[in-house]
């Protein structure tokens, strides 16, 4: 091979190794402050240039992805020092993003693949904090619910659940242990039932006990002409 053969050879290794290195696609980071609607995150993958570790400048206002369909979305309480995936986007969407969605608009810059165009996935962890994969769906930490919610099968919450609403059941409910102040609210509030309301174990109302109101019988009073007919309210 001739030396002008080998000097092009070598050109185009290096300009494609350039090109990849400022190919920016996926970048793994750390989130360092939590702002209303957007995140900063700082880089925690080391750049090699010329042989020597480069750290990477804090990344700010990235945009965080939220699981969403129509009005509806799910969105989860971020935390400085979750570790999130900053998704590179191959062509600037400042337009887009800063204009109320103008589709098909053309790019603001011509940067292609640029660290200034990403969207922060958080939901990754280091194997030593993975979370271990459910044979279920599996929910941890508080709720709050706005809006309708139907579940067709068990549905078990080791938490606190507050719901904005009435809760309707179709079925048996079971309930082993209920304080009335925590079910009803602490400010207090109605139970309405339209059948049964069945217990194993008595009922208070006020100071009142229900197994005592309908075992209580009043003494008939001498020279009464009607006795006293079945249990009588305390």
């Amino acid at each position: 091979m001739s030396q002008q053969k080998r000097d092009l050879s070598g050109l185009l290794e290096e300009a494609g190794q350039n090109l990849q290195s400022n190919l920016h696609t996926c970048v793994l980071c750390k989130i360092t402050k939590v702002n209303p609607k957007t995140v900063n995150c700082q880089p925690i993958v080391n750049r090699i240039v010329d042989g020597v570790s480069v750290e990477l400048p804090e990344f700010v206002d990235v945009p965080a992805v939220t699981m969403q369909g129509g009005s509806s979305y799910i969105a989860m309480p971020l935390t400085v020092g979750d570790y999130c995936i900053l998704m590179c986007m191959e062509r600037c969407f400042d337009q887009w993003y800063n204009s109320v969605r103008v589709d098909k608009s053309l790019p603001l810059d011509f940067r292609m693949h640029d660290y200034s165009d990403g969207f922060a996935l958080v939901g990754v962890n280091p194997l030593k904090d993975a979370i271990t994969i459910p044979t279920v769906t599996t929910q941890q930490g508080d709720e709050i619910h706005n809006g309708n919610k139907t579940v067709n099968g068990n549905f078990t919450i080791n938490g606190d659940l507050q719901v904005n609403g009435n809760i309707t059941c179709t079925g048996r409910g079971r309930f082993d242990t209920i304080e009335a102040n925590n079910f009803a609210g602490h400010g207090g509030g109605d139970m309405t039932s339209t059948s049964v309301i069945r217990t194993t174990q008595d009922m208070i109302a006020g100071l009142a006990s229900l197994i005592t109101a309908l075992t209580h019988v009043h003494q008939q009073v001498p020279g009464a002409t009607n006795p006293t007919l079945g249990p009588q309210a305390p």
